[in-house]
């Protein structure tokens, strides 16, 4: 229990200065939104036993920080987003298979694909939080909407931890 209060409030400690600064310009944003998808996939490539991998962490880390970038320069119309994300992404996933594949066995190729496509979701999420912010004219809409892709995501799961701890009487997976 403990362990999870402290990561709730340095949690919480990213989050407000990310929520204070996405009204500030854009290059601020960007480059909160990119250090905590920095941050997300040094954890993921820790689990996968990849961060002291150059080759796969420079790949990794370099496309959490582009992401969240080229989603506000790259995204004056849709199609060339998409087209842009498609080839930084491709490219990301065939670099890591070459690199597991002329590893010599150092790096199992189940731990790349998975360090791989767990990439590709946080950085494409994180982009997409961009996409959210810069919703409206002006980004005023955006600043409000994209506050709620947290907050749906962080009340059930809060809720369901202190319910299944208060009134919960087995665990499912003990």
């Amino acid at each position: 229990m403990k362990t999870r209060i402290i990561t709730s409030v340095v949690a919480v400690g990213l989050f407000i200065p990310f929520c204070i600064f996405s009204t500030t310009p854009f290059w601020v944003f960007l480059v909160f939104a990119g250090l905590i998808s920095l941050f997300a996939v040094y954890e993921i490539l820790k689990c996968t036993a990849l961060e002291k991998n150059l080759a796969a962490s420079l790949l990794s880390y370099s496309v959490a920080i582009a992401a969240p970038l080229l989603t506000r320069i790259a995204f004056k119309g849709t199609e060339r987003y998409y087209l842009i994300m498609s080839f930084v992404y491709f490219a990301l996933l065939f670099l890591s298979f070459v690199n597991a594949t002329f590893s010599k066995g150092k790096i199992p190729v189940v731990n790349s694909c998975v360090a791989t496509v767990m990439t590709i979701y946080v950085s494409f999420s994180m982009a997409s939080i961009v996409l959210l912010r810069d919703l409206g004219p002006d980004g005023t809409i955006g600043a409000k909407i994209y506050l709620l892709a947290f907050i749906f995501a962080w009340v059930p799961d809060i809720g369901g931890y202190f319910f299944g701890r208060f009134f919960g009487k087995r665990k499912l997976i003990p």
